[in-house]
């Protein structure tokens, strides 16, 4: 199975998990906090509305690589993102990311002067599957996405950007 395959599979197994954690350095600490997560395939990243004056924009600054952590441990999964963030002013993003939820933490609606879109290009991805240590080739994800059923898994696997 291509890495293109692997990458789609990775979208559909996200896109079923509308939180993530995002992970960020703050000195020589590490800081996570719950995040809405929005897809663009097409440009293969990760977007979030945010603060532009919130910690975790200042902290991107200092140093790109962050972490999205998903999980769904109802149906044992579990997926861990690495990934460069970048926050960039753009009203046009924010204006197709803005829902009722988000107007709650930004007020001043998607153009307000403290909006900002943070990006997140993943570089790496693990997933794991049930509660055993094995390995999993990430081409037996299809089956697992299209059967929608639990499996014993048991298992992880990468994808690499």
């Amino acid at each position: 199975m291509g890495m293109e395959s692997r990458r789609r599979d990775l979208w559909e197994l996200v896109r079923s998990i509308p939180v993530c954690m995002l992970t960020t350095r703050d000195g020589d600490m590490l800081r996570s906090r719950p995040m809405a997560a929005v897809i663009d395939e097409d440009k293969q990243e990760f977007l979030f509305l945010t603060r532009a004056s919130s910690h975790k924009a200042r902290e991107i600054e200092k140093g790109t690589d962050v972490n999205l952590s998903f999980a769904l441990p109802d149906r044992d999964l579990f997926i861990s993102v690495s990934g460069e963030g970048r926050v960039t002013k753009d009203p046009d993003t924010a204006r197709q990311l803005w829902n009722p939820y988000i107007a709650t933490y930004l007020p001043h609606g998607p153009e307000g002067d403290d909006v900002a879109v943070l990006r997140v290009a993943p570089k790496q991805a693990e997933c794991w599957f049930g509660g055993r240590p094995q390995k999993l080739d990430l081409g037996e994800l299809e089956g697992i996405i299209e059967s929608g059923s639990p499996h014993d898994l048991g298992t992880s696997g990468q994808v690499q950007s």
